[in-house]
């Protein structure tokens, strides 16, 4: 068995997203989230859930 994961903690430290990325800032994020493909907060996609359990299904079958 593999196990894949996503690097949640990586994705938030990016030096060319966040200026100072192992410093915590109240402020707001920034405008564009690169790695948020599915929308951030109340408004995200409706078939989130569904597609991140398609690709754990894809990845446990390849």
């Amino acid at each position: 068995q593999t196990l894949v994961q996503v690097g949640l903690y990586a994705m938030g430290r990016d030096a060319k997203v966040f200026p100072k990325p192992e410093q915590f800032s109240p402020q707001p994020g920034p405008k564009h989230f690169k790695g948020l493909g599915f929308g951030f907060g109340p408004r995200q996609c409706l078939g989130r859930r569904i597609a991140e359990l398609e690709m754990q299904l894809f990845l446990m079958h390849v």
